[in-house]
Formats: structure tokens, sequence, C-alpha cells
């Protein structure tokens, strides 16, 4: 007589958090009930899982679950155990993939609390009652703790604690329960000794340097990151200059975590990430230390903005205005398109519904070939008449400047001096005709001798300095200017340098370009070597004679 054989049996355990699976107890109490369910079933243990902090929400991304169910359909065993329904999975629909997997194997879900559910109309809506059962205690712990969380900010208190922004520290419990901060700072941003050089990484920005030269700068001066790290990286500088905390605002909420499971199917390693929220009113922000002023933060972030806008994107797909030509009327760069064998520059928000500031864009292409001509040519009339004025002002200015001012001031100490050494002289006369000693001038006197030696040094090297302006200057600024645009005409029209090359080139000395109705006109940043400058650019319009667009 034929026997059957004993069902094979896979217990597994699982637990949510990290904490859990550190303390175990929870995972040695489950897998101690699958166990003595096992052996209620008379089943044979095959294998044992322990899926230990991983969340109950996903399901791709859980290896040991999806080994389990592999195991299951190859035949391996046949029984599924699990300590109770909540412990398959927290959601509805993660649990019900995982009963039908194991059911098209043939194999069967059993619970070591004791339920059954049947395979009929009533077991089928029991269980899947007792799944949004589930999903609804998940969705209400989550709930709960961000609700104490956003309390605890609005308190001034900083709820995430895990890492401190570079040049804080955000006290935790454990810095207060080992005396290393007085009670009634947790959650508050310290500032540390390393503060002072995020503030020069935003007056650095804010003067024009890029990420990639701030974290060059911090790498020389030897400056270790939050991490503790001697390598800085550009990407780490633009997380330090976006984050509000340095102006005094700690956000709570300023990024949500997102769980995408199909970016497994994507190539991605990871399935959660983290984004800006969209809703900027729900995020919370903490008074603490600032390090900059909200005018200078707000520089900083629209710089970076123009800078990613300008610069970012495949270099192989840049264009010679590139980040440069912008539409006459949402303000935002043009994208350079090849159609038919001609390049067109055509606005990214021509579709109303797809610009951000619900500006509708003009559907307008503009000629690539004769935008670039006109373009270059407006710079060059900008740099042969504007730059040509803006060398003779910085000339004479700095002439005045280090030179006939500095002189001038040496000049009037000098006499000022020849003054107190002469009335000296005469308090000596009288004070020797009524019987005083002689010595008791000759400590004001050798006082006298060395401020008149250090003012003759200064004279000297004021005159010095005055002569060595006249001498580097060139005399014939023309001259020097000729040969730079001859350099830069000899660049644009080199064709071993690359498009993306002469972008970058050009994107140096222009700002932006508009279309106008009759040509383009240009911004050029001013010189900042001015004294006293107060013009921030240069504008110039190039004429052309033709039409420049093509709706």
């Amino acid at each position: 007589m034929k026997t059957s054989q004993p069902p094979k049996a896979i217990l597994f355990a699982r637990v949510s958090t990290p904490g859990q699976a550190v303390e175990g107890t929870s995972l040695e109490s489950q897998e101690a009930s699958c166990l003595r369910k096992a052996a209620a079933e008379n089943a044979q243990v095959v294998a044992i899982y322990r899926e230990e902090g991983i969340s109950g929400g996903l399901y791709l991304a859980r290896p040991d679950i999806q080994a389990a169910l592999q195991k299951i359909e190859s035949g391996e065993a046949n029984l599924l155990i699990f300590p109770k329904v909540d412990r398959v999975g927290r959601t509805v629909d993660v649990i019900h993939a995982i009963k039908r997997r194991v059911e098209r194997a043939g194999g069967r879900l059993v619970f070591a609390d004791g339920m059954d559910y049947g395979s009929n109309a009533v077991g089928n809506f029991t269980f899947t009652q007792m799944a949004a059962i589930a999903e609804l205690e998940k969705e209400t712990i989550r709930e709960r703790t961000m609700s104490g969380c956003r309390r605890r900010a609005e308190e001034g208190i900083q709820p995430c604690r895990r890492f401190s922004p570079f040049g804080y520290h955000l006290v935790t419990k454990a810095d207060v329960l080992t005396g290393a901060y007085p009670p009634g700072t947790v959650g508050t941003y310290q500032p540390l000794e390393s503060l002072k050089w995020a503030g020069e990484m935003f007056a650095r920005c804010d003067n024009g340097h890029s990420l990639r030269q701030i974290a060059q700068w911090l790498q020389d001066s030897g400056v270790l990151t939050g991490a503790g790290k001697p390598v800085w990286y550009p990407n780490v500088v633009r997380g330090i200059l976006t984050n509000p905390v340095y102006k005094g605002q700690a956000a709570y909420g300023r990024r949500e975590h997102v769980t995408d499971e199909s970016r497994l199917e994507r190539g991605y390693k990871r399935v959660d990430f983290n984004r800006p929220r969209k809703d900027a009113s729900s995020v919370v922000y903490i008074p603490c230390p600032a390090v900059v002023d909200e005018a200078t933060w707000n520089r900083c972030q629209e710089r970076l903005r123009a800078n990613q806008e300008q610069f970012s994107g495949n270099p192989g797909r840049r264009k010679l205005l590139t980040g440069l030509l912008r539409c006459p009327r949402c303000r935002r760069t043009l994208n350079g398109t090849v159609n038919g064998g001609h390049l067109y520059y055509k606005c990214r928000f021509a579709n109303p519904s797809s610009n951000p500031r619900g500006i509708v864009c003009a559907n307008t292409h503009y000629k690539g070939a004769q935008a670039e001509e006109y373009a270059l040519r407006g710079f060059y009339d900008v740099a042969a008449d504007t730059v040509d004025a803006a060398f003779a002002a910085f000339k004479r200015e700095r002439q005045n400047d280090d030179g006939e001012a500095a002189l001038a001031a040496v000049e009037r100490e000098l006499a000022a001096l020849g003054k107190e050494e002469a009335a000296t002289v005469t308090a000596q006369i009288a004070g020797v005709q009524a019987g005083a000693s002689p010595a008791l001038y000759a400590a004001r006197f050798a006082e006298l001798a060395e401020r008149r030696g250090r003012l003759e040094a200064r004279r000297a090297e004021a005159a010095a300095r005055r002569r060595s302006v006249e001498w580097d200057l060139p005399a014939d600024m023309g001259a020097l200017l000729e040969q730079a645009l001859a350099a830069l005409r000899e660049v644009m029209a080199a064709p071993e340098i690359t498009t993306a090359e002469k972008n970058a080139a050009l994107a140096r000395v222009v700002k932006e370009i508009y279309p106008t109705e009759d040509g383009y006109r240009l911004r050029l940043p001013a010189p900042r070597q001015l004294p006293g400058q107060t013009v921030m650019f240069i504008e110039v319009c190039s004429v052309s004679n033709a039409p420049h667009s093509t709706a």
C-alpha cells in the first residue's frame, strides 16, 4: 500500500525595524511558534527564513520572501508557515500577491496563531479583511509617528537626528545622558568650529565660484566633510549651499521618502529615495544659529539654479548658445534642435502645461545659424567699445587709488609731523633757558625721528606703486583688446574644438542672450574690478536685417 509523503514546510519570521532585528526576541518567538505549527501539521521543515529590518509594505525588494516563494514553486516545499497574517506583509496587495503565488504552485499558507481561512468565499473574505487590518495598523502607526514628529518640530525641536549638517551638532538623547550637552538641548543645533567654513562657502558661491572650485578649495585647505572624509565632491557642496539651516531655518519635512519597487526593473539598486516635497506649505522651519543672511542665501540659490540650467545636460548635445539664448517671454533657456539639417532654438516650455511659471510662450523657432552669428557679432561689438572704456576707467581709478591718494595722505602726515617737530624744538629751547636739562627732550626727539622714518618709507612705497601702475598697464589698450578678440575669433572658428568647449568659453563672458524684434540683445557681466561698480550687466543689441524666427 502506497503511503503519503509528509508535507514539507518553510518557516518565515519577519520584523520591520533594525532595532527589532538587533534585539532578536521577536524573531525568536515567531520562529518558535512556527516550529510548533510545523509539528502540529506533521511537516518536515526544509528551510527557515528570518527577514530582518525590511518593511512589510515591499514585495519585490524582499529577497527572503522571494527565495521562499521560489522554493514553493520549484516543489521543494508545499507549506509556507507564518506566525500570523501581518508577518506576510503590511499591505493588502503584497499579502494577496504572496498568497496567489503559493496557491498557483499548489502550496498552502499556514498561520501559527491558529487561524485557518480555508479556500471558500467566506475564508477569502476573512483573509482579505485581516490583510486590510494589517495595512490599517501600519498606516495608523505611521500617521501617529508623523504627527508626533511634526508636533515636536513646531515646538522648535528637530525630531530627525540621524545626521547633523556640516558645521552643526544635532543634539541627541544620548548626548544629554552622557553629559556632553545639558538637559533641554535635545533636538537643537549647536554650532561647531567648522561652521566658519560653511560661511566661506556661501561667500565664494556669491562671488561666482563654481561648485567644483569650492570643493577643490576645501580639499586643498584640509577641511574634512561632515562624514569626516578628506575628499569633497561638487554634489556635497551643493547639498550644503541649498540647506536652509545655514540661514537660520532648519527644515523638517523638506524632503519626502518615496518607495517605488519598479526601480528594480529599471536597473536601480534601491527601491526607495528622497525627493523635495511638492507641498512646501507642509514644511516646518526650526530656528537655529545662522551663517548667512536671507539675501545672500537667496542669491546663492539663484546662482546655483542658473548654473545648473546653463551647464547641465549631455555635453555631446550642447550647441553654441545652449544655456545662453533665452525665451523673451518666460526667460527660460532655449533648446537647440536639428530639423531637416538646420539648427533651431526653441523654448522648452512652449507647451503651457509644462511651464512652471504659467506663462504661455510663443511657439517660435529661432534660426540657429543666424542667432549664433549675431550673438558673436554683438559680443565683439561690446568688447571693442565698452570693455575698452571700462579698462581705461579702471586704469584711471587704480592710479588715483594706489598712487595719488596714498601719496597725498603720506604728505599730509609728514607736514603735520614737521609742525610737531618745530614745536618740540621751541619747547626745548625755552626749557633750557629756564634751567632744564636737554636730556629731558631726548626721548621725545627719538620718537619723532622714528615716526619720520616710517612716513618716509611709506612715501617711497606709494610713489613706487604709482609708477608700477603706470608701467604695468599697457598704454595701448586697443591693441591688447584686438589681440584678445582675434584669439576668441580663432577659437570660435577652430574645427578641432568641440561645440561644447566653444559654448563653455562663450559662457564665461556672456550672461544671457534674448531675441528681440529686430535682432538679439546680449547681457555681459560688468567688470568686477571697477571700484565702486554699481552696474551689474553691460547690454548690447546686435541687429539683423532678415527675419530671425519662424513660427
